[in-house]
């Protein structure tokens, strides 16, 4: 036998295994093709969240909360001024929803049931309106399930403060 005979023969042969490396080949090629494209697809949305995360820490970082004036970076003089904002912003919250809603004068007797119903009010209120910026801020020091806590002792202290006030007539007499 010759080797041109045997090409021949194996003609056949030779087809296959050409067409199964072309196969695999192109199987081949087609996962790494689709793992370079979710790569790709990986880095952009990392890239875009990076960016996101760097923008808020940036217009966090650039606002200047600090009510006293102070630019310095001291932590107990600014959680001083956050709590200061935060109370200011619960009373004005409390004045502009609260009092003029329910429209209770000094000396009117003010309920549990109405008391509670006003605490809920300023709460929904205060939580609702309250800036994103200042309520980061404010987890930094306190946390995220921290920030709603204090947002409740401030709503519930001015709350209580303003229902003894109210019936402090009541019970004088």
């Amino acid at each position: 036998m010759k080797l041109g005979d045997w090409v021949v023969d194996n003609k056949f042969t030779s087809c296959m295994i050409a067409a199964i490396f072309l196969y695999t080949f192109s199987f081949s090629m087609t996962i790494c093709v689709f793992i370079i494209t979710m790569s790709i697809v990986y880095l952009v949305l990392s890239v875009k969240d990076y960016l996101q995360f760097k923008k808020t820490n940036i217009i966090t970082n650039s606002i200047d909360l600090n009510l006293l004036g102070h630019t310095n970076n001291n932590e107990v003089l600014e959680k001083k001024s956050l709590l200061g904002i935060l109370e200011s912003y619960v009373e004005e919250r409390m004045e502009r929803d609260i009092i003029f809603q329910y429209n209770i004068q000094k000396g009117q007797l003010v309920s549990d049931a109405l008391e509670k119903e006003m605490l809920d009010a300023l709460l929904d209120s205060v939580s609702q309106t309250i800036s994103p910026i200042v309520r980061s801020k404010l987890a930094l020091y306190f946390g995220e399930e921290g920030v709603d806590k204090v947002i409740a002792r401030i709503c519930f202290t001015h709350i209580t403060l303003f229902v003894a006030e109210c019936n402090k007539g009541i019970y004088s007499k």
